[in-house]
Parts: structure tokens; C-alpha cells; sequence
């Protein structure tokens, strides 16, 4: 790895997404967390270390976006612009990202991030808190914009209603450039007890679409697929196949076979 412009690499973290824009032959990095480590001296070993970082009860959100130049074995950090006055998004983990090789934008969905105990979630964030285990569940949806630097914040009338995504953490998110469509599927979110599909909170339905309940980890965890066309967000309905449905996952992998 060399530093030809002098700014260094990404600082070590995890949970963080990357992206490929084949256009460009870059891979694009954003987000992830670390702990602060405080050993029993009370002095921190590590600290977060980067401008673009948010700390949160001992935590360190990373907001910042990399590019990873191929040619030259080089990380670049990108310049971010915000022309349109809406901000950038909060930094996160278990976050899903995708590049939309034909509207030629990097699109950014949910994750969370760990609050303190008295901490509700980030002023004019699209999240909803979970007051029990202390997390914050993203349902934003941002897009980066690589020829100018610009994240745009997109808003949609659904949203906070059965016909957009609930904030989750642990999806999987893949672009099909067959039918030019984002595709998602799956994640999770935690609570402490059994959420009823009529349960609103913040103006967002909880848990219309969670179809497990796992006790050992306090997951609600989605089977729900989405589709994004670069205009709005539809629920679809898969035909099962000879082998069923997938059960329901969070931390998802999946990919698309142009084949």
C-alpha cells in the first residue's frame, strides 16, 4: 500500500461496507465502529483517532468514506461536499451499501449504532431507539454521488408505513443490472420482549415483517425482500422454490449472477 497524496488509510474498524464502481476501478469504504479500550489504569490505549468520527458511549463511529485506488495500490480519502445543505449521514455499523452502476450513485441503507443509557438517537436522524438494549436503528437512505463528492438525502411519502423498509442492522443489499434494481433482504433488529405488528413507535411499524424471534440474542430478524429503482422503494413477494424460502438472517452476503 503506498501514500502517494499524503492522507493516509482508513483507521482499523469493523462492521464498516464497501462497494465496487466499475466505471472507475475503485472500491468506496464508509463507516464501521471501534472501541475505545480503557484498561484498568482508566487511560484510554486507543482512541478513535480521525476527524470524521462521532463517539458514543465509548464507541467509535467512523463517518468518513474511502476510495481504494487500484491502479496505484492507494487509499484516497474522498472529498465529501454537502452543496445541497442536508447533511451527511451519521457514522454506523452493520450498515448495507450498493453502487448503482447505471445511475452511477453509491446507495446507503439503515444500520445502527449503540447509545448511552440516557442517549436518545441523533437529532433529525431517520432512526427509531430501542430503550432496553440502548440502540439506535437506521431507516435512512442516502446516495453518494462520486463525480461531485455530494451524499443526497432521499426522502420518501412511505416512509414510517408498511410500504417502506423498517431500520435494520445486518442486511444484505445487491444491485441487479439486469432490471437496473437495488435488491435487499433480511437483517434484524433487537427488543427486549415480543413485538406486535400493531406496535408503533416514532412513526414507524416495529416489526411488520420480523418472522423470528430469537430469544438467546433478543433479535427481531426480517425475511422481508425490497427492491429500489432509483425513484422508490416496493416490497416483493418471491416465489418460493423447490426448497422453500430462506430462513429469515442477520450480517447477510449475497451477490448477483449475471448468469
Amino acid at each position: 500500500v503506498s501514500d502517494t497524496n499524503g492522507d493516509g488509510a482508513p483507521g482499523a474498524r469493523s462492521f464498516h461496507q464497501m462497494v465496487y464502481d466499475s466505471s472507475r476501478n475503485q472500491a468506496y469504504l464508509f463507516g464501521g465502529f471501534s472501541e475505545i479500550d480503557y484498561p484498568e489504569d482508566g487511560v484510554p490505549a486507543y482512541e478513535c483517532g480521525l476527524n470524521n468520527v462521532s463517539v458514543i458511549n465509548n464507541k467509535c463511529y467512523y463517518d468518513d468514506l474511502w476510495a481504494w485506488d487500484n491502479i496505484n495500490s492507494d487509499w484516497v480519502a474522498a472529498t465529501i461536499v454537502d452543496a445541497l445543505g442536508d447533511g451527511n449521514p451519521y457514522g454506523r455499523k452493520q450498515h448495507a451499501m450498493v453502487y448503482d452502476a447505471d445511475r452511477d450513485v453509491v446507495i446507503l441503507f439503515g444500520g445502527m449504532i449503540e447509545v448511552a443509557s440516557d442517549t436518545t438517537c441523533p437529532d433529525g436522524s431517520d432512526s427509531y431507539p430501542d430503550s432496553h438494549y440502548n440502540n439506535c436503528f437506521f431507516y435512512d437512505h442516502w446516495e453518494w454521488h462520486p463525480d461531485t463528492g455530494e451524499w443526497e438525502k432521499i426522502t420518501f411519502a412511505e416512509m414510517g408505513t408498511d410500504n417502506f423498509p423498517e431500520g435494520r442492522a445486518g442486511h444484505g443489499m445487491v444491485y441487479d443490472s439486469l432490471r437496473q434494481k437495488n435488491v435487499m433482504y433480511g437483517g434484524a433488529f433487537e427488543m427486549d420482549s415480543n413485538c406486535p405488528k400493531s406496535d408503533r413507535e416514532h412513526g414507524q411499524n416495529r416489526c411488520p415483517f420480523a418472522q423470528n424471534w430469537d430469544a438467546d440474542t433478543s433479535n427481531y430478524e426480517y425475511a422481508d425482500m425490497w427492491e429500489y429503482d432509483g425513484a422508490s422503494w416496493t416490497k416483493i413477494t418471491p416465489q418460493a422454490g423447490e426448497d422453500g424460502f430462506p430462513i429469515v438472517y442477520t450480517d447477510v452476503g449475497i451477490f448477483y449472477n449475471t448468469d
